[in-house]
């Protein structure tokens, strides 16, 4: 790629925030960027970000608005690059590989709303005891929504889930609502779509068709997208060769591949349905539902590790096979970014879906990015104050601590629980802060537990009791 702007971002400082509708694309150069779901509580980390990787790419994969925020964790310096030199540098990429990329990116758009889903509904049972919960947990995503963002998009509303019949009449009465208030092209963008059923796509193109200047006109954008899902094997013609390509049957209930497994296959729906879920704890975690033209497997190819996730037949079906040595002698005609951007959008993926067990399991602990370079405080999110630390505790970091406690003693919070094993160093000085605060609580009848002791523990230095 040409000579991109570099800009560069302080510890704390936000790249980009949930949802905003941006699109550019950034590469670390130097840093630790944080990813994570913004939420009143606190922000959720879904992962870490080092330098050599992509992040951003879902405005362009997936389409708007941002589904995270990301966030410089210490002075980091990134590369900006915009969407229309990545649609250039797209141009020469072979359609197969720009099917993979858009593929991760949706299952990573789909999972992380329904991990926000999740967060969000407090009364949710995946939020109290694992025993609560039913055998089969379903994150496939199924509602149609629809996001306008008037204030810097005036036209364009975007449409992401599934779109049936019984959606069109609601779908149909928001476009009529702006077609009223006089705008004029409403463009439908169906960049989210994971599904549509033909009668309604064909119902919503003769909208576009009978509409006028009179009555407002329709457009459609990105509807290749939906095309492309429904015959997404069309992508793999360089490597999908009709005499050549083995295709493989699927009884209704077999297992396609099992979690844990190594993998060295790839695999192309040709036809019928296939579920896609994750065992936690003898429990199913539905994750997606595959059809004609979806791609399985593609993550234990790409990454060389075990299969995250079984795959059973829900009907009678068929797919095409493709080895790991035909994927490879493919794969390595791809240019060195496009490789990491689609090996970055697979660790992301593994990464929410251990962040959805620990979700399940209670064991979820949140990073508050708001705290500084030196010092971060990971807390449990089912229990305020209950955080174990991370970094350097000493006199400059201490207000950071307290700024971690003080809205939660306001809030009712009386005890204290911290785990000081992840701590670098502790300076015996910042220790007497802990024994202030135990002789405070005492007097609100609360108390405080300390967890451990960090490598280092430095001594008084010279001057200092």
């Amino acid at each position: 790629m040409e000579t991109l702007e570099k800009r560069n971002f302080g510890a704390g400082e936000v790249v980009f925030r949930q949802g905003e509708t941006s699109t550019e694309m950034f590469f670390i150069l130097s840093g630790r960027i944080g990813i994570s779901l913004s939420q009143p509580s606190g922000d959720f980390l879904l992962t870490e970000l080092l330098p050599g990787m992509l992040f951003g790419e879902m405005g362009l994969l997936a389409g708007p608005p941002r589904t995270v925020t990301a966030t410089a964790l210490e002075a980091s310096k990134v590369a900006t690059i915009p969407a229309a030199t990545f649609r250039k540098n797209t141009l020469g990429l072979p359609v197969w590989a720009l099917s993979i990329a858009r593929a991760l990116a949706d299952r990573l758009k789909s999972t992380t709303a329904a991990f926000e889903r999740m967060v969000q509904d407090q009364t949710h049972k995946a939020v109290f005891s694992t025993d609560e919960l039913p055998a089969v947990v379903n994150l496939n995503p199924r509602a149609l929504e629809s996001s306008y963002f008037p204030e810097t998009d005036l036209h364009r509303l975007y449409l992401s889930g599934s779109v049936t019949m019984d959606d069109l009449a609601a779908l149909t009465n928001q476009i009529n609502s702006l077609r009223r208030q006089k705008i004029s092209p409403v463009i439908l963008s169906f960049s989210g779509v994971v599904e549509i059923q033909k009668q309604a796509l064909e119902a919503i193109y003769q909208l576009a068709r009978t509409a006028t200047d009179v009555t407002g006109k329709v457009e459609l954008e990105n509807v290749q997208f939906i095309a492309e899902r429904l015959s997404r094997h069309e992508g793999f013609q360089q490597i999908l060769h009709a005499d050549q390509t083995p295709v493989r049957r699927v009884g209704f209930g077999e297992h396609l591949m099992h979690q844990g497994e190594k993998g060295n296959e790839l695999f192309i729906v040709k036809t019928g349905k296939f579920t896609i879920y994750r065992t936690f704890r003898g429990r199913e975690l539905v994750l997606w539902t595959a059809e004609e033209g979806d791609v399985i497997g593609e993550m234990a190819l790409i990454t060389g590790k075990v299969r995250t996730a079984s795959v059973r037949a829900e009907k009678s079906s068929q797919v095409y096979v493709i080895s790991l040595e035909e994927f490879q002698k493919n794969k390595y005609h791809l240019p060195a970014w496009f490789q990491n951007l689609i090996e970055g959008l697979a660790f992301r993926v593994r990464s929410i879906n251990v962040r959805l067990e620990e979700f399940l399991a209670g064991d979820l602990r949140p990073l508050s990015l708001v705290t500084g370079a030196s010092l971060k405080i990971a807390e449990n999110f089912r229990t305020p104050g209950e955080a174990y630390l991370m970094g350097h505790l000493n006199l400059k970091t201490l207000k950071e601590l307290q700024a971690y406690i003080a809205p939660r003693l306001r809030s009712g919070v009386r005890e204290f629980h911290f785990d000081l094993r992840s701590l670098d160093s502790l300076d015996r000085r910042a220790l007497r802060y802990f024994v202030k605060l135990q002789e405070y609580l005492v007097t609100i009848h609360g108390r405080l537990r300390l967890e451990g002791l960090p490598p280092r523990v430095r001594g008084s230095e010279p001057g200092s009791s």
